[in-house]
C-alpha cells in the first residue's frame, strides 16, 4: 500500500525544491491545474495557461502564485481541444513580457508542451526555457511518425493505412479493413480527430468534413485503452506505470474515441504480464526515439487487441499528457519523486543524468489514483454555468462539500476532488469544452474500462450542480 500521504509528499518534494532557489519559475501549460503535484517539487511563482477558474483564484490566495490565463474568468469557457499552447498568445503577450522582465531573480520557463511563440519570447528576453522543442514536437506529433518508429523498433503495429477519403469508397475501405473501422486525422489530441465508421452513412459524413485531409484508417481491434508516461534522458528510456484510459464515456459528455480520464488504481489490478509487456514496448520505443535524437517526456496510448490480448501502441504524445499531473500526485503519494518533474529538472540543467536515473529507479512500480474529465454537453443553445464551489466532496444521494481543495493522497476512499478551472456562475459554456475534473484515490472504472456505479453517480451530481444534468438525458 502507498506510504503515508503527508510525510511521503514532503519527503519526495524536498528532493527537488531546493534546486530552483536561484530562479523564479513560470509554468507554461494548457490547463492551470496541471501545476498540481509539480508545485510541491518546484517553486512555481506564475502559471501561463489557457483556462481560468474559481479554483485558480483560491490557489492564488493560498500560495501567491499568479495565473496568466487566455480566458477571462466569468465570461466564456472555450473549447481548447485541438489548440496549441500558443493559443491566445497575443492577448497574453504583454502580461508575459511584463512578468519576464520584472526585477528580481531571473526567470526559468518550464513547459510540458511545445510553444514556439513563448520559446521565441524567452530567447529575446534572455530567459531560460526547458521543455519540448517546437521542431521535435512537429516531427513526432504526426501519427505516421509512430508507425515509422514501431517498424524500426520491430514492435507490433496495427495495420494502419493512410488515404484521402475523396479517393476512397466505403465498399473499398470496409472490404479491406472490415467494419467497424477507425479513422484518425494526422495530428490531433484528446481524441478530437478520431471517428468510428460503421456504415456507408458514417463514411459519407466523414468524407464531407475530411475530404481535403490525409487520414489514417485501421480496423477496430479492441476497446480497452491504456496510457503510459515515459521519457528519454541522455539516450536512455525511463518508463512509468500504466493507467487505464477512459475513452468515449457518454456519462462525461465525451464523444466516441474522445479522452475522458485516467485510472492508475484500476490498472494496478490488471494482469502483471500485460503491464510488463506494455512497459517493455514503451522502453523499446523510447530507445528507438533516442536513436533518432529525441530526449524529454513522451507518452503512449495503447489498445488491447481482443483477438490476442496484446497491447498495440496507437498514439505517440511527445509532451506532457492529460495523465501526467495525476501521475505526479500519485507518485508523491507513493513517496517517490515524480518522473515528469525529474525530467524537467534535468532539461533545466538542475540535475545530472546520473541523478535522474537514481531518483527514477522506482518509476515502473504501481500507482493509485484516478480522474474523470467532464465536458460541457451538447446543447441547442449555449448554457451558462451555475455557481459551483471547487473543493473536497462526498457524493451520495446529494453532493456534499466538505472543504477546500486537498491533495490526492489526503483523500478518504469515498471522497472526491472537484477541480480544473471551475467556471464562475454565469460563464457561457461552449459545448465540448472541458468543464471540470473529478479525482479520487480509488478506481473509477472496472477491469474492462467501464465506469463504476458510484463514479457515474458522482459525475451526474456534478452536472446537476452546474445545471446541466438535463442535457445528458
Amino acid at each position: 500500500m502507498a506510504a503515508d500521504p503527508v510525510d511521503a509528499d514532503f519527503e519526495a518534494g524536498s528532493r527537488l525544491h531546493g534546486l530552483f532557489a536561484d530562479v523564479r519559475v513560470l509554468w507554461l501549460a494548457f490547463f492551470g491545474s496541471s501545476c498540481l503535484g509539480l508545485d510541491q517539487l518546484v517553486p512555481i511563482e506564475a502559471v501561463a495557461c489557457l483556462d481560468a477558474g474559481v479554483d485558480y483564484e483560491q490557489y492564488t490566495a493560498q500560495t501567491g502564485t499568479r495565473f496568466l490565463s487566455a480566458e477571462r474568468l466569468g465570461v466564456q469557457r472555450h473549447d481548447w481541444l485541438g489548440c496549441s499552447a500558443d493559443a491566445g498568445f497575443e492577448q497574453r503577450a504583454p502580461a508575459l513580457r511584463q512578468l519576464l522582465t520584472s526585477p528580481g531573480k531571473p526567470w526559468l520557463v518550464l513547459s510540458g508542451h511545445a510553444s514556439p511563440a513563448v520559446e521565441i519570447l524567452c530567447a529575446e528576453l534572455g530567459c531560460a526555457w526547458a521543455g519540448p522543442s517546437a521542431t521535435t514536437t512537429q516531427q513526432l506529433e504526426h501519427k505516421a511518425a509512430l508507425d515509422r518508429a514501431l517498424r524500426a523498433a520491430r514492435l507490433p503495429r496495427i495495420p494502419r493505412r493512410w488515404l484521402s477519403l475523396a479517393d476512397t469508397s466505403w465498399p473499398q475501405l470496409s472490404s479491406e479493413l472490415g467494419a467497424p473501422c477507425v479513422l484518425q486525422t494526422a495530428c490531433s489530441s484528446a481524441g478530437r480527430g478520431t471517428r468510428l465508421l460503421r456504415s456507408a452513412e458514417d463514411f459519407a459524413h466523414a468524407q464531407r468534413s475530411l475530404a481535403n485531409e490525409q487520414v489514417s484508417a485501421a480496423p477496430l481491434i479492441g476497446r480497452l485503452a491504456l496510457n503510459i508516461n515515459a521519457a528519454v534522458v541522455a539516450g536512455q528510456p525511463l518508463v512509468g506505470f500504466p493507467n487505464l484510459q477512459l475513452v468515449g464515456e457518454s456519462a462525461l459528455a465525451c464523444p466516441w474515441g474522445g479522452y475522458a480520464g485516467n485510472d492508475f488504481s484500476a490498472a494496478a489490478q490488471l494482469d502483471a504480464g500485460l503491464l510488463h509487456e506494455l512497459q517493455e514496448q514503451t522502453a523499446r520505443l523510447g530507445s528507438q526515439l533516442a536513436s533518432e535524437g529525441f530526449d524529454g517526456l513522451f507518452g503512449l496510448d495503447f489498445v488491447i487487441a481482443e483477438a490476442d490480448g496484446r497491447p498495440y501502441a496507437i498514439d505517440l504524445n511527445p509532451r506532457w499528457q492529460g495523465s501526467t499531473a495525476l501521475a505526479c500526485q500519485a507518485e508523491l503519494w507513493a513517496g517517490r519523486t515524480p518522473l515528469a518533474a525529474i525530467v524537467l529538472a534535468w532539461q533545466a540543467g538542475r540535475l545530472a543524468a546520473s541523478e535522474v536515473f537514481r531518483l527514477a529507479g522506482g518509476s515502473r512500480q504501481a500507482l493509485h489514483g484516478a480522474q474523470m474529465q467532464l465536458r460541457v454537453p451538447d446543447a441547442p443553445t449555449v448554457p451558462a454555468a451555475k455557481a459551483v464551489e471547487p473543493g473536497l466532496y462526498r457524493f451520495g444521494p446529494q453532493a456534499r462539500l466538505l472543504g477546500k481543495a486537498a491533495r490526492l493522497g489526503q483523500l478518504a476512499s469515498d471522497q472526491w476532488l472537484l477541480q480544473k478551472g471551475i467556471p464562475r456562475a454565469g460563464t457561457t459554456l461552449v459545448p465540448g469544452a472541458w468543464l471540470a475534473r473529478l479525482s479520487r484515490s480509488s478506481a473509477v472504472v472496472d477491469a474492462q474500462g467501464q465506469l463504476l456505479a458510484d463514479a457515474r453517480q458522482a459525475a451526474s451530481e456534478v452536472y446537476r450542480l452546474f445545471g446541466l444534468a438535463h442535457l445528458l438525458a
